[in-house]
């Protein structure tokens, strides 16, 4: 895990997204792993970081070990890291076990496991399509739920509930 740093900086592995954050895919130990590379916050950011909040790798990290007590679906994490320079944070990775390769079904999977983190009072701040993955299986669609370091804890209501749908691109048909 300490050395995730030099392998984002010799652009090692396989990159899966790249934008404000990065992902990135790997092979080790006979294990697929998916490394997100938090961007580096401002100076005030990394300030709070380094001193008072954790980071966004921590919470993620935190946060999946709670949704899979609760049986909502997530990647496995693996770990996080978090660099530092003195007191300031400059950045965090964030490493997660993965083995992901009827739209009704798929639709309906993803309705169950949004109701579920709502009833257990998680509330996904940042739902986008970009943040559910899923995989159909001989049981089903498995819906696993990612970029948890945005979810708030508190009663989900209804009407918020449903807005948390608002992100999720529909085909009129």
């Amino acid at each position: 895990i300490k050395v995730l740093p030099v392998y984002f900086k010799n652009s090692e592995g396989r990159v899966i997204y790249k934008g404000r954050n990065e992902l990135r895919e790997f092979r080790y130990k006979g294990m697929d792993l998916v490394v997100k590379s938090f961007r580096k916050p401002n100076l005030i950011n990394r300030i709070v970081y380094g001193l008072f909040r954790s980071s966004k790798a921590q919470r993620s990290y935190e946060y999946a070990e709670m949704l899979l007590l609760s049986g909502i679906g997530t990647p496995q994490p693996v770990g996080y890291y978090t660099e530092r320079s003195g007191l300031l944070f400059t950045h965090s990775y964030d490493l997660v076990k993965t083995d992901f390769p009827g739209q009704e079904q798929i639709l309906r999977a993803i309705a169950r496991t949004t109701a579920a983190m709502h009833e257990h009072g998680y509330l996904h701040k940042d739902y986008s399509r970009g943040n559910i993955l899923f995989k159909e299986t001989d049981g089903g669609v498995k819906v696993e739920i990612i970029d948890l370091n945005r979810i708030r804890f508190r009663k989900v209501g209804i009407e918020e509930g449903c807005r948390n749908f608002e992100r999720l691109p529909v085909k009129e048909g």
